[in-house]
């Protein structure tokens, strides 16, 4: 999943995660590139997007959304994704597998519909949170302590925390223990 916004010329790209789901690929060209590259710094693919207008917003925001297949990206390969829109650049680390270590979340009962997660938002600065038996995503979690609205409360809970991650399945699963 490669995903991002360009808010006044200023593109934003967010971490990249490897999830399980339909492909969707950018169509047409546009303004914007996304380029990946390798360690080396050498150019692995390159890939150009109008993205979508943001309804009512008054300087032309645009949003965009990718779920394009690892094996058409060599993603084993890609280092640093870049965003290029107008001539500016936002990058963003692509992290190994080392990087997405299942002790870096941790999970507890807020209350009996919320679920309170703990991580280091330096090394980890957005969590994709799902629920554990649907699969549903219930929050792009930021800065390093989130509660989360979780659809089935009970004893047993548990929610699927993805790290960004370039290919390997970064999900894990966490228990959700008592509350802190």
């Amino acid at each position: 999943l490669i995903w991002g916004h360009v808010v006044n010329g200023e593109p934003v790209l967010e971490p990249a995660f490897a999830v399980t789901t339909r492909p969707t690929r950018p169509r047409g060209r546009g303004p914007f590139t996304l380029r990946a590259t390798s360690a080396s710094g050498a150019t692995l693919w390159t890939r150009s997007f109008a993205g979508t207008a943001i309804a009512d917003t008054p300087t032309g925001e645009r949003a965009f959304s990718f779920a394009i297949p690892t094996s058409e990206l060599h993603a084993e390969s890609v280092a640093e994704l870049r965003l290029e829109a107008g001539g500016r650049v936002a990058t963003t680390y692509v992290a190994t597998a080392t990087d997405a270590d299942s002790g870096a979340v941790r999970a507890s009962r807020a209350n009996a519909n919320w679920v309170r997660l703990r991580w280091d938002a330096a090394r980890h600065p957005v969590l994709m949170v799902r629920d554990a038996r649907t699969g549903a995503v219930l929050s792009f979690a930021r800065g390093g302590d989130a509660t989360v609205r979780s659809a089935a409360a009970g004893v047993d809970e548990t929610v699927d925390v993805a790290l960004p991650n370039r290919v390997q399945r970064a999900w894990h699963r966490l228990h959700v223990g008592a509350a802190q």
